[in-house]
């Protein structure tokens, strides 16, 4: 029985959700000294799956309907979410080789900043956006043009979550003072 706007209320807490405890499922198991390679590799399956597939499914069925519209804008749709499907399995990939113990034994990166923007950030940035355009349709119903810029953003997220632009890591922070 709920509306459209409060299924994508519940898809961005949702992602909200995961991003919190993606916070601190690495800490719990560095806490508990139960961390894996098999662990970490686990998390960023569950990492594509809540900040890779759904940001862009909750853009595409937000901005365009598939079983209306036009052809060709549903096909651009897609191809917007695969790039940014593509871009946070890439930046996953590749933050797994950098901080892979295996390939680089004894060695501890010098800073532990991120390389690119981190998924559940990215993720965060397109579920926030997505809960503002929800705010601004509340109270103005000419939501189309600003929804059309969400697909840009989204690219431009994928874009930064492959650049090589350092952001500040959290893992250096102590949890137990």
């Amino acid at each position: 029985g709920a509306s459209n706007a409060e299924h994508y209320r519940y898809a961005v807490w949702f992602i909200f959700g995961a991003a919190a405890f993606d916070a601190l499922d690495g800490r719990l198991a560095r806490m508990g000294g139960r961390e894996s390679l098999f662990g970490a590799e686990f998390d960023s399956i569950a990492d594509v799956v809540s900040f890779g597939l759904a940001p862009p499914l909750m853009m595409f069925f937000f901005i365009l309907s598939p079983t209306q519209g036009i052809l060709w804008f549903r096909n651009v749709g897609w191809a917007i979410g695969f790039v940014y499907l593509l871009c946070a399995a890439m930046r996953l990939a590749r933050f797994n080789v950098i901080t892979n113990p295996l390939l680089h034994p004894g060695k501890k990166e010098s800073t532990k900043d991120f390389v690119g923007l981190p998924v559940p950030a990215a993720a965060g940035t397109v579920a926030a956006l997505v809960l503002f355009l929800l705010k601004l349709a509340e109270s103005d119903k000419s939501l189309k043009a600003w929804a059309l810029a969400l697909p840009f953003l989204m690219l431009l997220i994928g874009l930064l979550m492959m650049s090589t632009i350092r952001y500040p890591s959290g893992k250096g922070i102590d949890l137990q003072t």
